[in-house]
């Protein structure tokens, strides 16, 4: 059974001689080893987890807390003992979890990832800051976490927040940076910290599961939406997601050739089916209901396969079964007005999202590669694993594509925009949230007239695949005309022009 009235608080401890007796029903440490086992408070020590405790014990009173500590005097922490101290929470059946940490390196993406889906299948609700720098951070900027950063502005007050439906960082809630609780000295220096934002929505989610104990992440974040100061219809929008990195289980449909599906070799993808056409979609969609799979993703690969008619048709026939769904199509018939509201998760390539740009200017200074994917089956997966060679040598390269499989490959996917440049700004603002080395851009079509300026391509690869083997061409003429069968191979070449 959850503990619903307990609340973890995954810092540098907390130390009980600030609260009254009971008020931390769990003290325990976890080292760099990964050992867990019971911790000390130092006394008198008002340190940040004491802070963030007395946060959340302003705004929820009934709660008791679960003090994990992972960070040093400096700080610091491994990714490994955030993953250990998630997994102690999952196996303690607490609810509900605090965190002002993180990590902002792409190499923790993936084990963060994977133990942050698998706290939310048990029904841990995770609250997480982002980086004081605005940022990408892990787990914050997951989509199965609440994140949230503060009012750099000192706008909002008392308990008012603002609402994000699928920013680019990921970070769903802007609330007011709490200094009641602070230290005489750190209140002397203080900035509008993200850590000290944090604790006032986990204060609402505790408020919200006391009145109500079965609400689901989804339903959280949906009544958050709806009492924030830029509240719209909270019933269309709040379970639309703008990345997939939620996906554990899933059942992959397609319609058309099968070569894209067959190219998708995904972990969580388990089970698959394909057909030439739209008939008998939806009898074998009734005859799945009761797979094990959660996630439907309907993959329409041929232009004139499917109607909108059919398309509506399919959609509904998922989300009535209470599932979630990937909706891959890039010439699809659909608008946002086409969706209908269900309880499950929903990523769809024709969604047309509201990008408001950005404050300041972003004066792009990073290289931009240009791939233009002219294969049948859309070869993320060998573009991928390019990326992954500049991440082993410590090179952050990220991938935008207006290409929606990408998306399953954690590609940022170029929504539906009507203007070039909220299509420039929005790649523009990948590049500055995720801290890039570098920007790999896929695409089928050499003319992509948003690629301009501060982001006009340093190189141009065509990408084309013959018999289950691939093959890289640049086709800028100042380039000396080769190709490339290994990704090595043009791993150095690339590395040779952009350095």
């Amino acid at each position: 059974m959850n503990l619903c009235n307990c609340i973890a608080i995954i810092d540098n401890g907390v130390n009980d001689s600030f609260f009254e007796e009971n008020k931390i029903k769990f003290n325990i440490e976890i080292n760099e080893e990964l050992d867990v086992y019971p911790r000390t408070s130092e006394k008198f020590v008002y340190n940040h987890a004491t802070t963030c405790a007395h946060i959340i014990n302003e705004y929820a009173p009934d709660s008791v807390f679960a003090s994990i500590k992972i960070l040093n005097n400096d700080a610091k922490g491994l990714s490994a003992q955030l993953i250990k101290a998630i997994e102690w929470c999952m196996h303690n059946h607490i609810r509900i979890v605090n965190m002002s940490i993180g990590s902002t390196s792409f190499r923790d993406f993936e084990s963060i990832r994977e133990i942050v889906n698998k706290a939310c299948d048990q029904g841990i609700i995770i609250v997480a800051a982002c980086h004081n720098k605005d940022i990408v951070s892990y787990p914050a900027s997951l989509e199965n976490v609440i994140g949230v950063k503060s009012d750099k502005k000192n706008i909002l007050k008392n308990n008012s927040f603002i609402s994000h439906l699928n920013p680019i960082d990921g970070i769903d809630i802007t609330a007011p940076s709490d200094t009641a609780f602070l230290s005489g000295e750190e209140e002397e220096n203080f900035y509008p910290a993200n850590s000290y934002a944090a604790p006032r929505i986990t204060a609402f989610v505790f408020n919200l599961l006391k009145n109500n104990q079965t609400l689901s992440l989804n339903k959280i974040k949906e009544k958050l939406h709806a009492c924030s100061l830029n509240a719209i219809n909270p019933t269309n929008g709040t379970q639309i997601t703008r990345k997939t990195d939620w996906l554990t289980k899933g059942f992959l449909i397609s319609i058309g050739s099968g070569a894209i599906a067959e190219s998708l070799n995904l972990s969580a993808v388990s089970e698959r089916a394909n057909f030439k056409d739209k008939n008998g979609v939806e009898l074998y969609l009734s005859k799945i209901e009761n797979s094990e799979s959660d996630t439907v993703l309907l993959l329409i690969e041929n232009r004139n396969s499917i109607s909108k008619e059919e398309e509506l048709s399919l959609i509904n026939t998922v989300t009535k079964q209470k599932r979630n769904i990937i909706y891959l199509n890039d010439t699809s018939f659909l608008s946002n007005s086409d969706i209908q509201n269900s309880s499950g998760k929903g990523w769809f390539s024709f969604y047309k999202w509201n990008f408001t740009g950005n404050e300041e200017k972003i004066i792009n200074n990073k290289p931009v590669i240009q791939i233009i994917d002219s294969s049948e089956s859309r070869c993320f997966w060998i573009i991928k694993e390019l990326a992954d060679v500049f991440k082993t040598d410590g090179y952050y390269a990220i991938g935008v594509t207006d290409l929606s499989p990408g998306v399953l490959f954690d590609f940022e996917f170029l929504p539906c925009f009507d203007t070039v440049n909220e299509k420039t700004e929005f790649i523009k603002s990948v590049i500055h949230c995720y801290n890039v080395d570098l920007l790999i851009f896929v695409t089928n079509s050499l003319h992509s007239e948003f690629l301009k300026d501060d982001l006009e391509p340093d190189i141009i690869l065509k990408l084309k695949e013959t018999n289950k083997s691939y093959e890289f061409t640049p086709v800028k003429k100042d380039y000396n005309e080769r190709s490339f069968n290994t990704i090595n191979e043009l791993y150095n070449y690339i590395l040779d022009i952009i350095q």
